[in-house]
């Protein structure tokens, strides 16, 4: 609030205060800072509600509405240790030039299909359909189904795998599907990234050499306000 609401709006009468005045407080911040942007107006929006409610204001809240003009707040996902990706398709290749086990291929398929650790996990044989990974809303963070195109690459980590046999795609050694630090570990990848970190590197590419539109690569990455479109994620591998 000292930082950045009463600076410009401290010495206003509450009851004159006008919602562009309030998008104009937060634009600078919006993006840049979005967590203290996004503190910023709640506070602000109790302020103005006490005022309404002891009657020192008569218009709505001024704070109604500039969440939507601003667009909507972005937060990051919990960071997570990533590789740059220029250096994506080196690890890539040493990681495949090792003997073949279930967590180095499961490793190699996540980073190929720019999959959640646990996507590919408790990936099934009975999610593979039609040249698709069809991921179940169950095992999805938001929910819902995802979809995604196996590049040729991503079909050969499967030819591969379909000789250990069993509903798992990627077994443990008891059947059971393999423990995220277990996949972590794979190839060396500990301590220089985690495998939920190969996102980034995907989102990153995406953007600075693909350059395709965000809602594609948010699309890509199932992440939940983008619409559900799907391309075939890639690092140039």
């Amino acid at each position: 609030m000292e930082s950045f609401a009463l600076p410009k709006l401290g010495d206003r009468d509450v009851a004159d205060i006008r919602a562009a005045e309030l998008v104009e407080v937060l634009r600078p911040i919006w993006t840049t800072k979005p967590e203290t942007a996004r503190r910023v107006l709640q506070r602000v929006k109790a302020v103005f509600g006490w005022g309404i409610f002891a009657e020192l204001r008569e218009r709505a809240n001024p704070c109604d509405g500039v969440a939507k003009v601003l667009g909507q707040i972005r937060m990051p996902e919990r960071h997570f240790r990533s590789m740059g990706y220029r250096e994506v398709p080196a690890f890539f290749q040493q990681l495949r030039a090792m003997p073949t086990v279930a967590s180095r291929s499961c490793l190699a398929f996540a980073i190929l299909c720019a999959l959640r650790s646990g996507e590919a996990r408790y990936a099934q044989w009975d999610w593979v359909l039609d040249g698709l990974l069809i991921v179940p809303a169950e095992f999805t963070k938001m929910r819902r189904t995802h979809a995604v195109p196996l590049s040729s690459g991503a079909r050969a980590v499967l030819d591969e795998a379909r000789t250990w046999g069993g509903p798992l795609i990627f077994p443990g050694r008891t059947g059971r599907p393999l423990t995220d630090r277990v996949v972590a570990r794979a190839g060396g990848l500990e301590p220089l990234a985690t495998a939920h970190g190969f996102r980034s590197s995907f989102k990153v590419w995406a953007a600075e050499v693909a350059r395709v539109p965000d809602e594609v690569s948010e699309a890509a990455l199932a992440h939940a306000h983008r619409s559900h479109g799907e391309r075939e994620p890639g690092l140039g591998l």
